[in-house]
Parts: structure tokens; C-alpha cells; sequence
């Protein structure tokens, strides 16, 4: 009796490592495709690489790859959780550097710059669904959620440190958080764009990394400006 219960529990104990083992292995082969599918995007553009190239790539067959990713949106969005979540770390870690809440607002500008200019091929993904948006319907709601969570600590490490600015008086107190936001991310991805990719208009000025890293930096100083207490 006790040889059968011991080896009922030997049973049971390999049925679940078989089980944790296909999981993992179907989670490697999941991140394996959405990783080709990243590098494929970053080179060529969202819009212009097909599911049978990822396949291809991947060495799969196009059937195979239905098993792991439900769509090319599937694919897209995974990519862009993928950059969200690299930005959101790397804008924390630099807010976090700063004392007081106006610091961390200009630290949050300046580190917001320097990630895309550093990673040109996240932006240029990320503004595909600026202007050419999705439709969520065709996208597995958990990865939705997921999306929707990075966006939300995003905006309320931001969003916290205008409160403490106007808390600590080093902000001015008439300015809704909320509204300011989305006035702060909408005027800085717009910059940051122009800036990154060189399409600043300034006369008599050379198109150059240079000055446009000073141009993003010179209307930093006038967002700044336009919020500090004085």
C-alpha cells in the first residue's frame, strides 16, 4: 500500500513537471516569435512585414505560428508593450533621481529625449498607432489590459510629480495635474519626433544631431518655465 501511494505521488509529480515544462516551452517559442516580429518591425516598418515573413524567420510554418500569436495586431501591440515598458523603467529611474516635483518633471523631458533619440525604432513603431490606430477588437483583451496598465503607471509617475511640485510649492498651484499631462507628453512626442529624426526648421542653423538635441532641449526650458512658481 505504501509502495502504491508512493508511486501514485511520483505520478503525479511527473505529470505536473511535464505540464511546467510545455508552459515554459510554449512561453520561450511565444517570446522567440514576438522578438523576430520586433527586430522584423524595427527594420522594416509595421506596415510593410507580413505574418509569413515572421514566420519564415522564425522558422515556422504560418499554421505553427497561429498557435502562438493570434494576430499581426496581437504581434504589434506586444512589440509596443515591449518599448512602453523600457521607457516607463528608464523615465522612472531618471524622476527618481530628482528632489523635487519640478525636477522630476524636467528630468521626466529630458530622459524622455534621450530614450527615443537612443531608441529611434521604438518611436517610429509607437507612432504608427498615433496616426494609424488598431482597432482593439482584433487584439486578445489580456494584452490590452497589459497595455493599458504600463500606460497607467506611466501617466501617474507624471502625473504624482506635478502634485508634489505643487505641493512643495515649486509648481504653480492654479495648474490641473491631469490637463497638464497630457499637454507635457502630447508637446514633447511631437518634439521629441522632429527632433530625433531631424525635421526642425531653424534658419541658418545646420540640420545636425547637435542642434536638434538643442532645439528638443530649448523648448524644455520654455515648457519649464511656463510651469515653475516663481
Amino acid at each position: 500500500m505504501v509502495i502504491n501511494r508512493n508511486i501514485n505521488k511520483v505520478k503525479i509529480y511527473m505529470n505536473d513537471f511535464r505540464n511546467k515544462r510545455k508552459e515554459l516551452e510554449y512561453q520561450l517559442r511565444r517570446e522567440f516569435i514576438i522578438e523576430v516580429a520586433q527586430k522584423l518591425f524595427y527594420k522594416d516598418g509595421y506596415e510593410n512585414v507580413t505574418l509569413n515573413e515572421v514566420a519564415k524567420k522564425a522558422d515556422y510554418t504560418k499554421a505553427t505560428l497561429y498557435s502562438y500569436i493570434k494576430s499581426k495586431e496581437d504581434l504589434y501591440m506586444e512589440v509596443y508593450c515591449v518599448g512602453l515598458q523600457q521607457r516607463y523603467e528608464y523615465l522612472k529611474k531618471e524622476m527618481n533621481k530628482a528632489k523635487t516635483g519640478l525636477a522630476k518633471i524636467e528630468a521626466f523631458g529630458k530622459a524622455y529625449y534621450e530614450f527615443y533619440k537612443n531608441n529611434s525604432e521604438i518611436l517610429y513603431h509607437q507612432q504608427y498607432l498615433d496616426y494609424r490606430p488598431i482597432n482593439p477588437e482584433k487584439i486578445d483583451p489580456a494584452l490590452m489590459e497589459r497595455f493599458q496598465e504600463i500606460n497607467v503607471d506611466g501617466y501617474m509617475i507624471v502625473v504624482d510629480a506635478i502634485k508634489e511640485g505643487i505641493a512643495d510649492n515649486t509648481i504653480k498651484e492654479d495648474l490641473d495635474p491631469n490637463y497638464l499631462y497630457s499637454q507635457i507628453i502630447y508637446a514633447l512626442r511631437a518634439v521629441a519626433s522632429a527632433a530625433v529624426y531631424r525635421r526642425k526648421s531653424v534658419l541658418d542653423e545646420e540640420n545636425t544631431e547637435e542642434i536638434n538635441r538643442n532645439w528638443y532641449y530649448s523648448f524644455l526650458e520654455l515648457l519649464m518655465n511656463a510651469i515653475t512658481k516663481k
